[in-house]
């Protein structure tokens, strides 16, 4: 096999890789509650988060699906106008590209 034909073929691999572990919006909406249940100082406000965030995230969150990655805008309304949050899926995990300060 001539390594032109090896590099197209380890291209390929790596390609139909990314589309099968290309998270969805489930993936993401769970990842985020886990994030936030982190963040929880107590049990209570981690419960909350569990049950009241992840609609809430859902509602507030639109994925872009580019097949071999997603990225995910999440628009979370608070008192000072509106927080933004830009996230990448590849490879089955989230990597957070800017969040709200």
């Amino acid at each position: 096999m001539k390594s032109s034909q090896f590099f197209i073929l380890l291209i390929l691999i790596i390609m139909i890789l990314m589309a099968v572990t290309n998270p969805g919006m489930d993936d993401y909406v769970s990842w985020v509650a886990d994030q936030s249940s982190e963040e929880a100082s107590n049990q209570f406000e981690e419960l909350l988060t569990r049950f009241v965030g992840e609609p809430m995230i859902r509602r507030a969150s639109s994925r872009n699906n580019y097949v071999i990655f997603s990225i995910y805008e999440t628009n979370i309304p608070d008192l000072n106008g509106e927080e933004s949050s830009t996230t990448i899926g590849i490879f089955g995990n989230f990597f957070v590209l800017n969040s709200p300060d």
